[in-house]
């Protein structure tokens, strides 16, 4: 029998082996590391792409709040030609599916009605940019039933690969 040895963590999920330690900053940590570069790439071409149409970048990773709701970052908030203030979250894969999720939608819909505020101001759009790492150009967002009412109420949704 080979034997391992456990590290007793305390967490509060209870007791984590030390093996989770060494699988998390292993490989499962470059895998994460790597995830977030991608991410980090796609939100810097969306950038430079904002820009070349004449769009004032005001920031990324940028706090909005709806009294009564969650706060929420966006991962770009950015100004169009005409002054419409656009809160933009960046959904990056290497396959084919973009994960969305009911609690960032319900903000993004609310928003739409002029309640999110950023330090900057209001945001007055909301668009979803979905990036493919070698996945399908025509890849999807998960969820379509939530991504179509999400469209309905006026949220936008486009994805290009990279």
């Amino acid at each position: 029998w080979a034997t391992a040895a456990y590290a007793v963590i305390p967490s509060k999920i209870g007791i984590a082996p030390a093996a989770f330690g060494y699988l998390f900053n292993g490989a499962l940590g470059d895998r994460l590391k790597e995830a977030i570069a991608r991410h980090q790439d796609a939100v810097d071409q969306e950038i430079q792409d904002l820009q070349a149409k004449g769009y004032a970048v005001e920031g990324t990773s940028v706090l909005a709040r709806i009294p009564g709701l969650p706060d929420r970052y966006y991962d770009i908030v950015a100004v169009d030609p005409s002054g419409a203030r656009i809160g933009i979250e960046v959904k990056t894969t290497i396959g084919d599916i973009f994960r969305i999720n009911n609690q960032q939608i319900t903000f993004d819909v609310d928003a739409l009605k002029g309640t999110a505020v950023t330090a900057a101001g209001p945001i007055n759009v909301v668009s979803y940019v979905g990036v493919s790492f070698g996945g399908s150009v025509a890849a999807y967002f998960a969820r379509v039933d939530l991504a179509a009412q999400a469209r309905e109420q006026g949220v936008g949704f486009y994805s290009r690969q990279q």
